[in-house]
């Protein structure tokens, strides 16, 4: 049974509906539906009040969230017994209803509701709503990674002049909910341009668009403002839209952060070795950020013992380099270290190629629904960036911190 657990980044979110699902089902296919009409005729009236958790406290339904459940329990027994397993219209319909038992907090219901769209899916002559309707679903159980993943297939197959525009809005708000806010701002605009307007009357979108803030380069700003942890499918790391940057972190390492100054800033990743006669020490990966000064990576290169320029297989625009240094470190075999420079120049497009899918976990397990206020932030830097990304280990650790160096290239995320 999957634990109910819900992210709201702000209240409206709760009540986003472009198209109630059940508008997009002809119950007129289905050939039994004159044995159900009434409860039909229910789930129209009603599923304002089910098609997504309302709180408590915003509970304004004719019945209580008990009554509801009780009476869906038998709509879904009703519908039971004039099975159509090749009929789609009944198949999301069944579905729907364990949906809406779901946003009630019956969450027993959610496989069902999976196992429900997934079946309509299986039909030889099966359409995109029932990812459409999943994707929607899992967004709102708080699944992001599942709920984008849906959204894509449709996307990555059908081109977007042919779907429905309310699917288009439903996916802007799945990401929203997946902490994609770029990638939403563009789908909910691209949503209303396609009905003829209205996104000023968007409260999502409205609120989304006002908490970017551009940065001028001529302040400071704190770390905690430049750089946030993230969770994506991927695994765990650090996130700054203002430098372009995500950086995958493991769960042993530990990252320090220095505040943007002078036109810098940096993310020092520690890394314990994994050599038993070296336990709890540590070796580091330094990646410092320039949005001015492009000559501070040659600097500190130049102060690098040794230093020679590496090819180790990377796309052109990462400028490769090993250093060691006998004399430092000599208890472990004496330093050695590598280093890449990559230059970022700012293109159109570079807030939303870099975002990924993002869960926030319930760290106090808490119980009940859990809710994310929407955070100031800081757009991508408008001018070039470059990035000096730092090894300093040792012999000892060569095999070891070339592997995580050289795995972290490949890993992070430079727009």
């Amino acid at each position: 049974m999957k634990k109910f657990f819900i992210t709201a980044l702000s209240i409206c979110t709760l009540y986003t509906a472009f198209a109630y699902n059940i508008e997009h089902i002809d119950v007129s296919k289905i050939k039994n539906v004159e044995k159900y009409t009434a409860e039909i005729r229910f789930l129209q009236e009603n599923t304002k009040f089910l098609s997504g958790y309302i709180p408590d406290e915003h509970w304004k339904a004719p019945l209580s969230k008990t009554e509801y459940i009780k009476k869906l329990k038998k709509i879904r027994i009703t519908f039971s017994k004039y099975p159509e397993k090749d009929n789609a219209e009944y198949l999301l319909l069944k579905a729907l209803v364990s949906e809406y038992l779901y946003h009630l907090h019956d969450t027993d219901s959610y496989e069902d509701t999976v196992q429900g769209y997934n079946a309509a899916g299986k039909l030889k002559d099966a359409d995109y709503r029932y990812k459409w309707f999943l994707g929607t679903f899992y967004a709102r159980a708080a699944q992001p990674f599942k709920s984008i993943k849906e959204f894509e297939y449709i996307f990555e197959r059908i081109p977007r002049e042919r779907l429905h525009p309310a699917c288009i809005g439903d996916y802007a708000y799945a990401e929203m909910l997946a902490l994609m806010p770029k990638r939403a701002i563009a789908d909910f605009t691209y949503y209303h341009s396609v009905i003829g307007g209205g996104a000023e009357k968007n409260r999502a979108l409205q609120s989304l668009m006002e908490n970017f803030i551009d940065y001028t380069g001529k302040h400071d700003i704190k770390a905690d403002d430049v750089f946030s942890f993230s969770e994506r499918e991927e695994g765990s790391g650090v996130f700054s839209r203002l430098l372009g940057l995500w950086i995958p972190v493991a769960p042993d390492d530990t990252c320090q952060f220095l505040d943007l100054t002078d036109g810098k800033a940096a993310v020092l990743i520690s890394v314990p070795s994994v050599l038993p006669e070296y336990a709890g020490t540590t070796y580091t990966i330094l990646v410092l950020s320039f949005l001015s000064d492009f000559d501070g990576p040659a600097d500190i290169l130049e102060k690098l013992p040794a230093l020679k320029e590496i090819n180790l297989g990377f796309p052109q625009s990462y400028k490769t380099y090993e250093y060691s240094n006998p004399r430092q470190y000599p208890e472990k075999g004496g330093a050695y270290g590598l280093a890449a420079v990559v230059r970022a120049p700012y293109e159109a497009g570079l807030e939303t190629e870099i975002e990924r899918p993002v869960t926030i976990r319930n760290t106090d397990n808490a119980p009940g629904p859990q809710y994310f206020a929407l955070q100031k932030e800081f757009n991508r830097y408008k001018g070039e960036l470059v990035h000096l990304i730092l090894l300093d280990s040792c012999i000892a650790f060569y095999d070891e911190s070339v592997q995580k160096y050289t795995d972290l290239l490949k890993t992070v995320n430079i727009k």
